[in-house]
């Protein structure tokens, strides 16, 4: 063997493991200009980011979700965080920890803006607004609906009072069922809709329960009494039931 092919074979094995090695940094460093993923897609939001700023990830949001933004995130932090399809004010919670904000829908039902207060939320006891339930279900974004309620829409989204109109208009059976069991489902876990409900009067109760379902008001009621999670909404039905009148069979 001549000195040459001894050196040329030194030199292929000095050389394949630098190729290797160079490959390696070039991906890591593609991995680092990618950075975090942000998807919005129908106001419900997947990220995945390492050590990216609140902030950042904030804009990111706004910018995937043409939603304006007003206002600073007071603690941007780094953050490692991946998540997918959370709705749009649960995400923001996250990302803000307990700052204060306010969302604005335009009357088409979608996000038009984030307000992010100056200062955190305050922890002492303060006075709080009573909530008008039935504004709040009038500008609530539209829900989803699957299965009988999507056919019977003939779309995926529509609005919680479109969604009564079935318990209005529909007999009874699997098809009112289910919209009542949207609907509870959905008051149960908005802040706003369910600190409505418990709050609302007698008279408010009642007056819901014949706007909303016409002639099936008490089979609405009986629903509602039956199935709350909340004590003091089932009780305060009830108290609600003896304002309306049986349905004759």
């Amino acid at each position: 063997m001549t000195s040459a092919t001894v050196a040329l074979g030194m030199f292929a094995v000095l050389t394949v493991p630098q190729v290797w090695a160079d490959d390696a940094a070039r991906a890591e460093d593609a991995a680092e200009v990618q950075g975090p993923v942000v998807r919005v897609v129908d106001e419900h939001v997947s990220i995945t980011a390492s050590e990216t700023p609140t902030s950042e990830l904030l804009v990111r949001i706004a910018a995937e979700g043409a939603i304006e933004v007003r206002g600073r995130v007071t603690d941007s932090r780094p953050v490692t965080v991946e998540f997918r399809d959370v709705p749009i004010r649960r995400a923001v919670r996250r990302l803000i920890g307990e700052q204060s904000f306010t969302m604005r829908y335009g009357a088409d039902g979608s996000l038009r803006r984030i307000t992010l207060r100056s200062a955190p939320v305050e922890t002492a006891p303060a006075a709080r607004r009573p909530v008008n339930f039935q504004t709040a279900l009038r500008r609530h974004p539209p829900i989803r609906v699957t299965g009988a309620l999507r056919r019977q829409f003939g779309k995926s989204e529509v609005a919680l009072t479109r969604l009564l109109r079935v318990v209005r208009a529909q007999p009874a059976g699997p098809l009112r069922t289910e919209a009542m069991t949207r609907f509870l489902r959905v008051v149960e876990r908005d802040r706003e809709l369910r600190r409505g409900l418990r709050e609302m009067t007698s008279a408010q109760l009642v007056q819901f329960l014949r706007q909303y379902g016409g002639q099936n008001a008490r089979d609405l009621a009986v629903f509602l009494r039956a199935k709350a999670r909340d004590a003091s909404v089932r009780q305060r039905v009830a108290g609600a039931m003896r304002a309306l009148p049986r349905q004759r069979g």
